[in-house]
């Protein structure tokens, strides 16, 4: 935020991860500056059907959500949100 180039690099990626195992379906990597929704939203592809995905509250985004629930069968989401959330 400040402007200053850092001595490492940096990347965002985003997982598709099995609760149970922890063991990655998928992943998403790309330069820092990039929001990790549009990394997100590429793994939608990857959710299998029959599933129940837990997001973490970073990504309460209707365009993630419809488009997870829209374009596969019996795909469902749990995200926490607060008391106070217009949806």
């Amino acid at each position: 935020s400040s402007g200053r180039i850092s001595s490492y690099p940096q990347v965002r990626g985003v997982t598709l991860t099995a609760v149970p195992t922890h063991l990655i379906r998928d992943a998403k990597f790309g330069p820092y500056g990039i929001n990790e929704m549009l990394y997100a939203k590429e793994l939608l592809a990857s959710i299998p059907d029959d599933s129940l995905t837990a997001f973490d509250k970073g990504f309460l985004s209707a365009e993630i959500l419809c488009g997870l629930t829209n374009n596969g069968t019996n795909r469902h989401f749990i995200i926490p949100a607060k008391a106070n959330t217009k949806w």
